[in-house]
């Protein structure tokens, strides 16, 4: 046992000054393996890889090379299986402040919920669950729901 301990103890003052170079690899193989698992998923599940709209702010003015709307085809709620025949795809266009109203159990939790999902996905440079997407960078996401509402329950 003691050699042992002589042995780590020794390994450990070699490694030392290597320690963040370790650290960092490890972390970057983490990053790869999570990313690899991603993209594997979204494959199966038809996800798309989003076009991030570029522009930017000069002060209070917008500058772009065309809209800055967020525009999504054939969106669909990201727990939901797409073969799923109850699952129903939505084609989204905001720009601007948007009140989405409708009557009890219609969708508006739902259609929120993914609209927001589809945005922090692409704003992270991941794969979104539409046919297509053109989605503008954030700054920010707000998104209540009742504590009640559940989007797995049915």
């Amino acid at each position: 046992a003691s050699t042992v301990n002589a042995e780590l103890k020794d390994l450990s003052e070699r490694c030392s000054d290597h320690i963040k170079s370790i650290v960092a690899a490890s972390t970057m193989s983490i990053v790869a393996r999570t990313l690899i698992l991603h993209c594997r998923e979204s494959l199966k599940r038809h996800w798309c890889i989003p076009s991030m709209l570029v522009y930017t702010c000069y002060g209070d003015e917008v500058h772009s090379e065309g809209s800055v709307a967020l525009n999504v085809r054939d969106l669909f709620p990201f727990w939901m299986d797409l073969h799923d025949p109850q699952t129903r795809t939505n084609d989204i266009t905001l720009d601007g402040f948007v009140l989405l109203t409708g009557p009890n159990m219609a969708g508006k939790s739902t259609i929120t919920r993914s609209i927001c999902a589809a945005a922090l996905l692409a704003g992270c440079g991941l794969c979104v669950p539409a046919a297509q997407a053109e989605i503008p960078r954030y700054d920010a996401f707000l998104v209540r729901g009742a504590t009640g509402d559940s989007p797995t329950e049915r």
